[in-house]
């Protein structure tokens, strides 16, 4: 065999060597997005397991708005389902409006404090003495 013969296969020999190795990794890139993406559907599915409607509840009227609406309870869940934090998936229910006054919260403020629900009286003219 002659010198030319030897480089002229250890070349051949490392194309093919290159080509599996970008096969095996493009393989493995498909693999990993795969696996990527059940690893998601696994932690929403859960996550859409452990939510506690109570739970939740509580934390939207611990911000005295009242409870959280059907559709709340639904953007609650799904929100929860993203990173697991209740108390962000319960502010965003209450930020988006999505929370019905209940008998409690119906006359109290941001806080809960009490609200006068009477208009306040009319300001006159005051009459100053001479």
């Amino acid at each position: 065999m002659h010198w030319r013969d030897i480089k002229g296969f250890e070349q051949r020999l490392r194309r093919i060597l290159d080509q599996v190795q970008a096969s095996a990794i493009t393989g493995l890139r498909g693999h990993i997005e795969i696996n990527n993406e059940a690893i998601v559907k696994i932690k929403s599915a859960i996550a859409e397991q452990i939510f506690d409607e109570t739970e939740f509840t509580d934390f939207v009227a611990s911000h005295g708005q009242g409870d959280p609406t059907e559709a709340g309870l639904e953007a609650g869940r799904k929100l929860f389902s993203i990173d697991g934090d209740m108390a962000k998936a319960a502010y965003e229910v209450v930020f988006q409006g999505l929370v019905a006054p209940g008998e409690d919260h119906a006359a109290s403020g941001p806080m809960g404090e009490a609200t006068d629900t009477k208009a306040p009286p009319r300001r006159t003219r005051a009459t100053f003495a001479p």
